[in-house]
């Protein structure tokens, strides 16, 4: 493990590395005009109506061996006034991991496996208001992402169908009210199915004492169950989340 972070410092650090490796900068831009009426009317341009702006780098080594090492830091911004997110930089996710022939193990600050079902929309085909009404569950409307989180995506060994494993220490770093024991521990799990025109998913996340306002072990659970058949001329999906 300590030569795989190694590898990947080098990778971000030196132009030496970018020779041999991947390093992709990516991003998406979404600004807007409207029109809001309340007791007064106001025209502006907003950011991230349709879709959250964001600016990101991510990468690829080969170890050798069959081993990747590969890494995401993406960063939300506001495209209106050219500001990034106030609560921290790298807010949409920040992590390392080491993929082979058993699969790949993540570490870092990630989509929850629930919130990676509702955010993909290349198989939801959803937009960025109909992904935050799907993961608007109990548990999971403040856990699209998590922090400190080891993710464990399981090999394909049926084709279509792919799988993972969650565990976070910290959730979303609500730490910070000083609670001791158990505040905000999580995990979770994911399967989807993808291949043809048929398309089903779903995803179960446990948080223990996700209100810190309240003693003790208030647990939530939140499940997203979705499926749906590409027709050619349209895609019919139907989901349910509680």
């Amino acid at each position: 493990m300590k030569k795989t972070l190694l590898a990947l410092a080098a990778l971000a650090a030196t132009s030496a590395a970018f020779a041999q490796s991947s390093v992709t900068l990516y991003g998406l831009v979404d600004v807007s005009v409207e029109k809001v009426k309340t007791d007064h009317q106001v025209n502006k341009v907003s950011s991230g109506n349709l879709a959250i702006s964001r600016l990101g780098v991510k990468g690829s080594e080969d170890l050798g061996g069959g081993m990747k090492a590969n890494f995401v830091l993406e960063s939300e911004v506001k495209a209106d006034t050219g500001s990034a997110d106030t609560s921290r930089f790298f807010k949409r996710g920040a992590w390392v991991g080491l993929q082979g022939g058993a699969g790949e193990l993540r570490l870092g600050r990630q989509d929850t496996p629930i919130g990676a079902l509702a955010g993909d929309t290349s198989i939801l085909g959803g937009q960025a208001y109909d992904d935050l009404k799907m993961v608007n569950t109990r548990a999971a409307a403040g856990y699209r992402r998590v922090d400190n989180a080891v993710t464990y995506l399981l090999p394909t060994v049926v084709e279509g169908v792919s799988a993972q494993l969650q565990y976070s220490t910290t959730g979303n770093g609500q730490e910070q009210y000083g609670q001791a024991g158990n505040l905000t521990k999580n995990y979770g799990l994911s399967v989807k199915y993808a291949q043809g025109p048929v398309i089903a998913g779903l995803g179960y996340l446990s948080v223990v004492d996700d209100n810190a306002t309240l003693a003790g072990n208030q647990r939530a659970n939140a499940t997203l169950a979705f499926g749906g058949y590409d027709f050619g001329t349209f895609k019919a999906i139907a989901y349910y989340d509680g």
